[in-house]
C-alpha cells in the first residue's frame, strides 16, 4: 500500500514523495552516471552494462570511465555505444547524453545517476 511504502526506512530517510511509472517491458538494464573527478578537474561519465542496487559492488575496472564536456559528447557517445553493445543506438545514446550532461552543468549537479 502506499502507507507502506511511506513508512519504508531507507538508510535512514523515509519517502517523502512517489513516483509512479508505467511499466516497460525491459529488454536489458544499464548503469548510466555523471560525477565529477575531483583529481582531473573535469566531469566524467561513468557507465556499466549492468544495473541495479548492488551497482557499486560492481569490479571498478569494470565501468567505462570517460571524462566529458559539450564539445565531446559526439566521441564519448560513441564509445559509450561501443561498450554497451549498443551501436544501434549511438544516435539516441549521443541524444540522451547531451540532454543529461545539459542538466548536469546547468543545475551544478555533483551526481547525475540513471540505474532502472
Amino acid at each position: 500500500t502506499i502507507q507502506r511504502l511511506f513508512a519504508l526506512d531507507i538508510g535512514g530517510y523515509t519517502p517523502t514523495k512517489l513516483l509512479a511509472e508505467e511499466v516497460l517491458s525491459i529488454a536489458r538494464e544499464c548503469y548510466i552516471s555523471f560525477t565529477i573527478n575531483r583529481e582531473q578537474s573535469s566531469i566524467e561519465l561513468l557507465a556499466h552494462t549492468s544495473g541495479g542496487i548492488d551497482v557499486e559492488e560492481h569490479d571498478r575496472a569494470a565501468f567505462f570511465r570517460q571524462a566529458i564536456t559539450p564539445q565531446t559528447v559526439h566521441t564519448v557517445a560513441e564509445a559509450l555505444a561501443e561498450y554497451l553493445s549498443l551501436p544501434e543506438q549511438a544516435f539516441a545514446l549521443e541524444d540522451m547524453v547531451a540532454n543529461c550532461l545539459r542538466c548536469f552543468i546547468d543545475n551544478d549537479c555533483l551526481l547525475l545517476e540513471i540505474n532502472p
